[in-house]
């Protein structure tokens, strides 16, 4: 068996493996409500953050799909007929509870556990830094839980999460990181410049638009008004 875990990224998700019946697909996400197969819905938030209009077609694929694990004491969850509660504490005493950082590290965790030959990613980038920096590591090591028990990983080339982090200490001695070092103060000098630069123009705005102001008030306070035409 093969598991194929989706995500939302736009760059690949529509490239997982959907006419390859070896891959069981398993999605996540209100995005991929329109995917050509899906095998295993995971939606593991309570459902109340989702049940909203933008995400009515997905809540209606949920509804109709055969098999979609669901968080069992969510409110929510009778209402799904064929809801099957997802087993969190059975993944906690198998993995521990650091690394669970997005609802694909669960469904990476609960793969590992099915024994799969192979579990491939689609769909998951975890590239912005804000929203998924600190997703990344959960990604990681289940990655890497998944090698050690020897099920091959394998992840969309358009994808850089199989890009181990720099190593710490280790990364200034390379000639890439040196470069970009200098390119970094290179910008930021240039940044400040630019910010200077824009403070000024502001400032000198704000005294042109209050020098017309003041004319207006000139305008309509002291300019005489001529009753007949200057001869």
């Amino acid at each position: 068996m093969k598991i194929a875990l989706l995500g939302a990224a736009p760059s690949s998700r529509h490239l997982a493996p959907f006419g390859d019946p070896d891959w069981e697909i398993w999605a996540c996400s209100p995005p991929n409500y329109d995917l050509p197969r899906v095998d295993a819905w995971f939606e593991l938030h309570l459902l109340a953050r989702k049940m909203i209009p933008v995400n009515r077609p997905y809540i209606e694929v949920l509804q109709r799909h055969p098999r979609v694990y669901m968080n069992a004491e969510d409110k929510q969850f009778a209402q799904f007929p064929n809801a099957i509660p997802f087993p969190f504490k059975e993944l906690l005493d198998e993995f521990g509870p650091w690394f669970f950082t997005s609802s694909l590290a669960w469904m990476f965790a609960f793969a590992i556990v099915q024994k799969p030959e192979k579990i491939g990613l689609w769909g998951v980038d975890m590239s912005a830094v804000q929203e998924y920096g600190y997703q990344r590591a959960g990604c990681h090591f289940f990655i890497r839980e998944a090698m050690q028990r020897g099920i091959k990983v394998t992840c969309a080339p358009e994808s850089d999460l199989m890009n181990h982090p720099p190593l710490y200490g280790l990364k200034e001695q390379s000639p890439f990181w040196r470069k970009q070092n200098v390119r970094r103060k290179e910008i930021e000098e240039r940044l400040s410049k630019a910010e200077h630069a824009i403070r000024q123009a502001e400032h000198e705005r704000d005294v042109l638009r209050g020098a017309l102001d003041n004319m207006s008030y000139y305008d309509n306070t002291y300019c005489p008004t001529r009753l007949t035409p200057n001869v």
